[in-house]
């Protein structure tokens, strides 16, 4: 069963041209969550043996234009799965999950 996040989760990618914002749909999602999380647990000195997916058994996700700082991030209302050991677990809820953190979104609840 997924978490459900207090604030919307944005994932980003870089694709050599721009920056894209990913939907809880996007094949790539999954990953950039994961990978995100990963860069985090490493800053942070544990081992990142972290995964984290949007639920794809939730029933009614959504994504919403946000602007923050007058630009539109789009971003997931999607409650998301994250799997790894206590420590990691533990700290996805203390530092939220995907991009723009620091701002507020990816919160668990």
């Amino acid at each position: 069963e997924g978490v459900i996040v207090a604030c919307p989760v944005i994932a980003r990618k870089f694709d050599g041209i721009a920056i894209k914002h990913l939907t809880y749909e996007h094949p790539d999602v999954n990953d950039v969550l994961t990978q995100t999380l990963q860069t985090k647990l490493i800053k942070a000195g544990i081992e990142p043996n972290a995964k984290v997916k949007f639920d794809s058994t939730y029933a009614n996700p959504k994504t919403k234009l946000v602007t923050i700082k007058g630009i539109q991030n789009k971003a997931n209302f999607c409650p998301v799965i994250v799997e790894g050991t206590a420590e990691t677990v533990a700290f996805s809820w203390q530092v939220g999950i995907g991009h723009l953190t620091g701002s507020g979104f990816g919160s668990l609840c």
